[in-house]
């Protein structure tokens, strides 16, 4: 068999791995911060800090992804949000003041690992888009967002 061929099956084989999960319910759940770093954006704008929370939901934990902009060029309200994201986390993970309690450092997120919390989870719908590049019409599948947190 060819290199082409073995990479070829390969990539196949690791696609059948890849498992799609629908979005679960709007709720409450119980989570951790599994992940947090701290990222440049794709588009040059700004940075954010990239969160993977881990959800309890029935007899399985599930992945759900969440950022807080941290610094962005057009957008001083996309920074503003972070700040209040940033602050109901460091509440719900036991910082007293929240961001006023880490000296107003966004970054002081990532030091919360593995700390139990409420993640209130909703979701984004599918919806079509028009992709700016091509002008192909793209659909977006529907997906969970972190609305807010609270202590457990």
């Amino acid at each position: 068999m060819s290199n082409e061929t073995k990479e070829n099956k390969m990539s196949n084989e690791t696609k059948d791995f890849k498992k799609e999960f629908p979005p679960i319910d709007s709720g409450e759940y119980v989570g951790i911060l599994k992940e947090a770093k701290l990222e440049k954006m794709k588009n040059g704008n700004g940075k954010r800090i990239a969160m993977r929370f881990e959800v309890q939901v029935g007899d399985e934990k599930r992945l759900i992804f969440h950022d807080l902009t941290t610094s962005h060029v057009k957008s001083p309200v996309a920074v503003e949000i972070g700040r209040k994201g940033a602050d109901l986390f460091l509440k719900a993970v036991g910082v007293e003041d929240g961001l006023e309690g880490v000296g107003e450092d966004m970054t002081a997120v990532m030091d919360y690992t593995d700390k139990e919390l409420i993640v209130y989870v909703g979701q984004d719908k599918a919806r079509e888009y028009q992709d700016k590049a091509t002008g192909e019409t793209r659909v977006a599948k529907a997906k969970n967002k972190v609305l807010t947190f609270k202590a457990r």
